[in-house]
């Protein structure tokens, strides 16, 4: 198959141009398209689908040009579209979903920055302080301060340069968030200086339903998968979605099924990030504390241990104060005293009930005595007439 890039204008406005450029999208039979203008747009399709884009052009008001189009040089904004480099400036200008995202995301590259800023000064400042010789001085675009790097160690091995940097759990899933949230690489390699190589092998190379089909029915080799990067991550459920696209109900609802396997090592992530744990001499002591004080705050003072903690332990018919006998007594005689108004008023209610039918019953059969009387009347008078 032989792919060709066609360039498309609009007669008529902006307006008229999105249209287009979404109808193209949703049928999927171009291969690439790239904004070039506000009213041009250039799309790279298949020869066999000229016809299928022409009608469509014409259908949106678009001329098109097939001959001598020049291959654009394009880069992905921050809507999603892929725009041409020179028009990149006046899209996001024009764009609201792209001056919404870098307006949402201000605040965050800014502390970012603030913070790269602060840990340079504390290195700068080490480094005034020792005996500093060899010294690298760099700087990093966009930076207006000077980052010293020390002298690298006499005795440093070839095997140790150009190893890529290990990063921690947080940081892939701080990044693989920020992904999320801005919709960009770029922007997330500038705010957490991670390298763009990294965060797109997190994000892509175990990307499960790329199409985004709803409803979409996992195979064993993907549970399978899922598995191996829940304990490559250390049982951290929230990174190992990020990296699959996997619903974190989904995998959930797996491990409580037996489906696959949680990770149950000594650094489980959960186990890491969890509170102190105490254990069963502690607990007994707390509880029987209550039991002699009443009132969980005053035992939380007195251990150290959190109020979330105690109540979690003290099951809830044990947090109540425990009633005298003649309290007891009332309670038992006021709940007996509840239950005979209730039969009271049942057995009124259906007093009531037996005499409404009685009553009915004695005036159907006045009536039907009424009426025989008078069809027996109303006979004799017709004889007499004949």
């Amino acid at each position: 198959m032989e792919s060709t890039w066609v360039l498309a204008e609009s007669k008529i406005d902006v307006k008229r141009t999105w249209e287009m450029r979404n109808a193209l999208m949703e049928r999927k039979f171009a291969s690439s398209i790239v904004l070039v203008g506000d009213l041009k747009t250039k799309i790279l399709l298949d020869k066999s689908h000229k016809k299928t884009l022409t009608v469509l052009l014409n259908t949106y008001d678009h001329t098109s040009k097939i001959n001598n189009v020049i291959t654009p040089d394009s880069i992905m904004s921050h809507c999603g579209w892929y725009v041409d480099k020179p028009y990149k400036a006046a899209h996001e200008e024009k764009c609201d979903r792209c001056t919404e995202v870098m307006q949402t995301h201000k605040e965050i590259r800014s502390e970012a920055q603030q913070r790269i800023q602060h840990e340079v000064n504390t290195l700068n400042n080490q480094n005034a302080q020792a005996e500093v010789n060899n010294v690298t001085f760099t700087k990093e675009r966009g930076e207006d301060f000077v980052r010293v790097q020390p002298p690298k160690a006499k005795n440093d091995s070839k095997a140790t340069r150009g190893r890529p940097r290990k990063y921690s759990l947080t940081e892939k899933q701080n990044a693989l968030h920020l992904v999320q949230q801005t919709g960009s690489i770029t922007k997330t390699c500038e705010i957490t200086g991670i390298s763009r190589r990294a965060i797109s092998k997190w994000k892509n190379e175990y990307l499960i339903n790329k199409e985004g089909i709803s409803g979409y029915r996992y195979s064993l080799e993907e549970k399978q998968l899922a598995e191996e990067l829940l304990h490559e991550n250390l049982g951290n459920v929230t990174l190992t979605c990020y990296m699959t696209g996997i619903d974190s109900n989904t995998i959930n609802r797996w491990l409580l099924k037996g489906h696959i396997q949680p990770y149950e090592g000594e650094d489980a992530y959960v186990k890491l990030n969890r509170g102190k744990e105490y254990d069963s001499k502690e607990k007994q002591k707390a509880i029987e504390m209550y039991h002699e004080i009443g009132s969980i705050h005053e035992v939380s003072k007195a251990t150290g241990i959190p109020d979330p903690t105690l109540h979690g332990w003290i099951r809830p018919e044990v947090k109540y104060e425990r009633l005298s006998i003649e309290e007891l007594n009332d309670k038992y005689e006021y709940h007996m005293n509840q239950a005979d108004l209730i039969d009271r008023i049942k057995t009124e209610k259906e007093a009531k009930y037996s005499k409404s039918l009685e009553k009915i019953s004695q005036l159907e059969a006045f009536l039907k005595t009424t009426i025989d009387d008078g069809m027996e009347q109303l006979a004799k008078l017709k004889k007499e007439i004949e």
